[in-house]
């Protein structure tokens, strides 16, 4: 129930996923189905769950194949002994990304909370698919090189609010995730019309104000502190299993794409 008494940036970004995502249950929805949820209806679920269950085991670490191939021998069998049939290919669940029409488009919303006196105001610009391309590689230290200036203008010059900041958003997975970039502000003395039009104005002066002023070592450092972080090794063992894990879930199979996006 806290999700109702959020701030108007965090509901901002909730309902722009909300609106991305189509597929994605709302929180009223979850809440109602989480009161009417009982004992015999978890056990109800549980049992068509495993019915349909199909199996996928990802090892890593210390451990030696034979006793990974022992342990997935194990899951297998108990799985399949619950298993009446394994569900199909098509019938998997999707995440569709919603495509965002050409032109300006503006959704306005009341905060949830009476409490909530902020106004939040959200920009979100869609890209498209660009993974691994050199187009997100691009993106990426773009976005890097607006950060600061963005928050020195929004935040600190112009004092719109307390919370000013930038950055991509992706939806969707593997190789449909969409790439897009956002700027969110959240102001308890501008309203949102106001603080939409300052960063309309400032987004217009970011080809001369700060590309056109970059100089060349201020672009060779912001891109190679980008290529280090792509290169920097898993510093725990959880990280290195969730990178491959990822790449397994998403069916993409790409266990190279940080040393890409370094590349481009």
């Amino acid at each position: 129930q806290g999700h109702f008494k959020q701030t108007s940036d965090r509901l901002a970004l909730y309902y722009l996923h909300l609106l991305l995502e189509p597929t994605r249950l709302p929180k009223e929805a979850q809440l109602e189905a989480a009161r009417a949820a009982t004992l015999d209806s978890l056990a109800a679920f549980h049992a068509r769950f495993v019915r349909r269950l199909k199996l996928l085991v990802f090892t890593y670490g210390n451990l030696a194949a034979a006793d990974a191939a022992a342990i997935a021998a194990e899951l297998e069998s108990r799985v399949s002994a619950a298993r009446e049939a394994t569900l199909p290919r098509s019938d998997w669940a999707d995440s569709p990304v919603t495509q965002v029409r050409a032109g300006a488009w503006r959704l306005t919303m009341r905060p949830l909370s009476a409490e909530e006196k902020n106004s939040g105001c959200l920009l979100y610009y869609q890209l498209g698919q660009l993974d691994v391309r050199p187009e997100r590689a691009q993106l990426l230290v773009l976005l890097r090189l607006l950060q600061q200036p963005l928050f020195a203008e929004l935040r600190t010059k112009q004092q719109l609010g307390y919370v000013v900041r930038s950055d991509e958003m992706r939806h969707g997975s593997g190789r449909s995730c969409v790439s897009g970039v956002y700027v969110l502000i959240l102001s308890k003395d501008f309203a949102p019309p106001q603080l939409q039009r300052s960063i309309d104005d400032y987004l217009r002066t970011v080809p001369e104000a700060v590309i056109g002023a970059l100089t060349a070592d201020e672009f060779q450092t912001a891109r190679g502190a980008l290529v280090t972080r792509f290169r920097e090794p898993d510093r725990t063992l959880a990280e290195a299993f969730s990178r491959r894990w990822t790449a397994i879930e998403e069916e993409t199979y790409d266990w190279a794409r940080r040393a890409k996006l370094a590349d481009a």
